[in-house]
C-alpha cells in the first residue's frame, strides 16, 4: 500500500553520475491520484540535485510495482503538508483503504514509510532517460507501531511544515527518519492519517510523531466531489 518516492538526477543520458535516491513515502487514494508530504515533494522541488541537469522520479512499492512519474498535474497543498500527483491514466491497483471516521486516542495503528537512502536499483539508459527494472526497498523499511496518544488541532511553524489549526494525531511511539508522506494506519488496515511531523527534525530517529487526520487532507483536495 505504502510507496517510495525515488528521484534520480543526471547530467546526460548514458552517464554513469548518477545522484538520488528516496524521497519519502506516499500512498494512492485512486488508481490515477498520489498523495505525499508537501515538505518532500512539491511542484517547485520537481527539479534536479544541484549540480544536474535533468531529473527523473518513480514510486516503488514493496510488492515490486515501479510507476514513472511522468504526464502528471501536481497540486500543492502547504496547508496541510500534502501534495496532490494525479497521472492522465490509470497506474495502479494498489489503492489504500480510508476510514474518515474520527479515531480514538488508545487506538492501535502503525505507519510505513522509508529511510532516504538510494535502494538497490537495476536501470539502464534508454532514448529518453533512464529505464528501472527493479527497486528492492526491503532494507530500507521505516515502519513503526503503537497507539495514538492525542487528537487535537495543532498549529506548527517549521522550516520545512507551516500548519494552522489542524487536526494532528500524535504517536505514543518513538519513530525513524523517512516516515514523511506515508499513511497512519488503524489495525483495521485502514488509513486515518498522512505522516507529516517527526521531532527532532534533523536527527534520524524521532521522539515526536504526528500525522495530518485523513479528512483534513480530503475536505481541502475536495476528494469524491
Amino acid at each position: 500500500m505504502t510507496f517510495a518516492l525515488i528521484k534520480l538526477s543526471y547530467n546526460n543520458i548514458g552517464v554513469n553520475n548518477v545522484e538520488g535516491g528516496i524521497c519519502g513515502a506516499g500512498f494512492f487514494i485512486e488508481n490515477d491520484t498520489f498523495v505525499t508530504a508537501h515538505h518532500i515533494f512539491n511542484s517547485t522541488k520537481n527539479v534536479p540535485n544541484i549540480g544536474f541537469r535533468n531529473c527523473q522520479y518513480w514510486l516503488a512499492s514493496r510488492n515490486g510495482q515501479i510507476i514513472e512519474v511522468k504526464n502528471v498535474a501536481i497540486h500543492d497543498h502547504p496547508e496541510i503538508d500534502t501534495t496532490v500527483i494525479r497521472f492522465s491514466n490509470s497506474v495502479t491497483n494498489d489503492i489504500v483503504n480510508i476510514e474518515r471516521n474520527r479515531p480514538n486516542v488508545g487506538d492501535r495503528i502503525r505507519n510505513q514509510g522509508y529511510i532516504p537512502s538510494m535502494p538497490q536499483i537495476d536501470a539502464g539508459w534508454g532514448q529518453d532517460g533512464l529505464i528501472i527494472r527493479s527497486i528492492n526497498l526491503k532494507k530500507l523499511l521505516s515502519d513503526s507501531y503503537g497507539v495514538i496518544r492525542e487528537i487535537k488541532n495543532e498549529t506548527i511553524n517549521a522550516n520545512d511544515v507551516n500548519i494552522t489549526n489542524r487536526i494532528l494525531i500524535t504517536t505514543s511511539y518513538p519513530g525513524k527518519v523517512g516516515m514523511s508522506g506515508g499513511p497512519m494506519i488503524n489495525e483495521n488496515n485502514q488509513v486515518i492519517g498522512l505522516m507529516s511531523i517527526g521531532l527532532p527534525a534533523d536527527v534520524p530517529q524521532k521522539d515526536f510523531m504526528g500525522a495530518i487526520w485523513i479528512n483534513e487532507v480530503l475536505n481541502t483536495i475536495n476528494y469524491g466531489d
